[in-house]
């Protein structure tokens, strides 16, 4: 349980700024993956220098297990190397996964014996806890081999069954804003991330409104909502390697409302965004958004930021949306930063920022 306790602090150390680059990569999987290479490497080393104590873990009733141990040692500093390596991450995460599945039988059996190793706690309840936490070390490779989190089908289909009713005071509180912002739109209208249709109330009814939502499973409740709201079939957008897959100068606006929070690459969407848009066209956003740089609400984001981007499907509590749009180069850009009322969402999550972007005319 010590080596998973290390792997969850070399995670967080490594979305500290000075950290970031270690990893190659700004996806949460390769962090996790750096992390268990890292932490890895001290177990296999103790194989080596400890291999008494490990053979005393081996069911009497299994074959040479010095040379299980060995092995074992061998195996585990190999998985560190495949880990640590940009080019070889996914495969060393199902190494990973083979890997614990292997010596799990070996912790059932010490926990089951009743007998404990010296060098080792000699609780049976640290002994019976062992054997579940070694899921967390199948699941944590698990995350590496796929890219993503498992379950995250699962998180998908339980974001579109509950967002509605967790964001209910939010939603009620924003509303307001929410009309002002989109009672405007008009002519061929993309909205990015509609989730479950919540602004269909707030657009005119003479749009024709285009939708990329990347979670199949809010379709549903997206055509169920446009129906409800006048717009009768919706038509879906993918979004491929390329982009969006629209061709240039196509639309007329592009709405994102709580989207650029969660996306992997913002500069490429917003890049994107423009692409769409005709000349004069309008990007209409509503995010929230880093706090100030040195408040206590940015650190707190800032240590949050990890588990709260796993638990809320990809989103980034400090991520500074504003300054990615005064720096995209539209010919106007209108906006307003404020925070959400205490009470209604945490306090980390209060910032938000909202307006309109115009692409120049030509």
């Amino acid at each position: 349980m010590t080596p998973l306790a290390l792997i969850f602090g070399v995670y967080w150390l490594l979305h500290l700024p000075r950290l970031r680059r270690l990893t190659g990569s700004a996806r949460p999987a390769d962090r996790a993956a750096v992390a268990m290479g890292v932490v890895m490497l001290l177990p296999a080393v103790m194989h080596f220098t400890r291999t008494e104590q490990f053979v005393a873990m081996i069911p009497p009733s299994w074959p040479a297990p010095e040379m299980l141990v060995l092995a074992s040692g061998v195996a585990e500093f190999l998985l560190a190397m495949l880990l640590l390596t940009p080019g070889t991450r996914r495969a060393g995460g199902w190494f990973g996964v083979a890997l614990f599945c292997a010596v799990w039988p070996a912790n059932i059996a010490v926990a089951w014996s009743g007998t404990y190793p010296e060098g080792l706690p000699q609780s049976p309840l640290y002994h019976a806890l062992r054997v579940p936490f070694q899921l967390f070390y199948i699941g944590w490779a698990a995350w590496i081999a796929l890219g993503h989190l498992p379950g995250h089908d699962l998180r998908r289909r339980l974001m579109a069954r509950y967002y509605d009713r967790f964001q209910k005071p939010y939603e009620n509180w924003i509303a307001d804003r929410r009309q002002k912002l989109l009672g405007e739109v008009s002519g061929t209208v993309l909205e990015l991330g509609p989730g479950t249709g919540i602004n269909f109330r707030y657009f005119p009814k003479a749009i024709e409104w285009l939708g990329v939502e990347p979670n199949p499973h809010m379709h549903a409740q997206l055509r169920e909502r446009a129906a409800e709201c006048g717009f009768g079939a919706v038509e879906f957008r993918t979004v491929t390697a390329e982009g969006i897959d629209l061709p240039p100068a196509s639309v007329d606006a592009v709405v994102a409302t709580l989207v650029l929070c969660s996306v992997d690459h913002p500069s490429a969407v917003v890049e994107d965004i423009q692409r769409v848009l005709r000349p004069g066209g309008r990007f209409y956003f509503l995010e929230h958004v880093a706090a100030p740089r040195g408040t206590r609400s940015r650190r707190f984001q800032r240590l949050l930021r990890p588990l709260w981007r796993c638990c809320a499907d990809g989103c980034i509590l400090d991520r500074e949306t504003g300054a990615l749009l005064r720096e995209a180069g539209f010919a106007e850009l209108a906006m307003e930063e404020f925070e959400v009322e205490s009470g209604i969402i945490p306090r980390f999550a209060a910032p938000h920022i909202i307006g309109v972007a115009r692409m120049a005319l030509e």
